[in-house]
């Protein structure tokens, strides 16, 4: 069948070959293989990061386990206590840390907390307005999952302080 084609047919036919050969190649051998490239690389990428940001973490591991064991010394002694004193107590640290002086507290009984497991607390308290709001969201943010029932803010006569009364409920650990 050669013999039959003239020499510029043989050289087309020869070029058509090697184009036909080298897409087939390109296609079926190096793409496949580009991209599996582009894949690992773009993966050693993300890996690398994240090592840099373990590096950094580790660097600062000293720090961390330092507030880390400062916190948990805090609230160990609190948990290690029955319950009603543990959350009697963060509340009045809470206070204390607020700028809030309490005037009264009260435990309620567990049938007042509306059928959930838990303890309600009633207290009253007075202080600045920043205090309260330093108090309620440190309630909100607290270790012992507590949360702000009901507030009722009253305006002292002839004192730019306020009077608090609160009721914050705690959850039963089960």
């Amino acid at each position: 069948m050669l013999k039959l084609l003239s020499k510029r047919e043989k050289m087309m036919l020869f070029i058509i070959a090697i184009i036909v050969l080298s897409s087939a190649l390109y296609n079926f051998i190096f793409s496949p293989i580009f991209e599996k490239y582009s894949l690992l690389d773009s993966q050693v990428k993300i890996e690398k990061a994240r090592l840099i940001k373990y590096k950094q973490i580790l660097s600062r591991k000293a720090a961390i386990e330092s507030k880390y064991n400062a916190l948990y010394s805090k609230h160990e002694v609190i948990n290690t206590q029955d319950p009603g004193v543990a959350l009697l107590t963060e509340l009045e640290r809470l206070a204390l840390n607020a700028g809030i002086r309490i005037i009264d507290i009260r435990p309620q009984p567990d049938n007042l907390s509306g059928g959930k497991k838990g303890m309600l607390v009633d207290l009253r308290a007075e202080g600045q307005l920043q205090g309260f709001v330093k108090y309620l969201f440190n309630i909100e943010q607290s270790f012992q999952m507590l949360s702000v029932k009901r507030l009722q803010l009253s305006a002292k006569t002839g004192v730019s302080s306020l009077e608090a009364s609160i009721s914050v409920f705690q959850p039963l650990n089960q």
